[in-house]
């Protein structure tokens, strides 16, 4: 089984993913820009990234025309790595024509060579796996998010009150 890496990476109000419970909450885990391996057949995180995607033509057009109160607009794209690995990093200041995009990578890579935060990337619309925009003061989109902390209701409460995340929509970890 592969695994996936959710870097959490904070800049400005973006954030994509959480290391496993215990490890800080969650804004302290944003601070450290820590990681998080999550395996490819995970179904709550599945059914985040079907979301993402099936909204993201909406995304792009937002994106394309913002509100006066739409700012901080992203993706998280995944990086496949020859070892069948993927690194999945928030791409900010994109551009598409049709399904190529290139933008500026908005945190660290740690998997990911020759790739540091500021660097362009280049990549296709089937390498999307999420995305988000801030609102005035809530955070649109980030279903990724949403299914880590499915599992964690602090760290839901936390992201709902500081960021204005709402998840109450987003798919729910399943009874353990």
């Amino acid at each position: 089984m592969t695994r996936r890496t959710f870097a959490l990476a904070a800049v400005g109000l973006l954030l994509s993913a959480l290391p496993p419970a215990g490890a800080g909450n969650l804004l302290e885990r944003v601070e450290r820009d820590e990681l998080r391996y999550v395996p490819d057949d995970d179904p709550v995180m599945q059914a985040a990234i079907a979301k993402a995607r099936a909204a993201l033509p909406d995304f792009l057009a937002k994106a394309a025309r913002p509100r006066i109160n739409q700012r901080a607009f992203a993706l998280k794209v995944e990086v496949r790595l020859t070892d069948g690995r993927s690194e999945f990093l928030w791409v900010t200041r994109f551009a598409n024509q049709g399904d190529d995009f290139i933008g500026v990578v908005d945190n660290e890579p740690r998997l990911v060579p020759n790739l540091k935060r500021g660097g362009y990337l280049v990549f296709k619309r089937d390498e999307i796996a999420d995305w988000l925009y801030l609102e005035g003061d809530r955070m649109i989109g980030n279903a990724t998010l949403c299914a880590m902390t499915a599992s964690v209701p602090e760290d839901r409460r936390i992201a709902r009150e500081q960021f204005g995340l709402d998840c109450d929509d987003a798919p729910s970890a399943a009874p353990r």
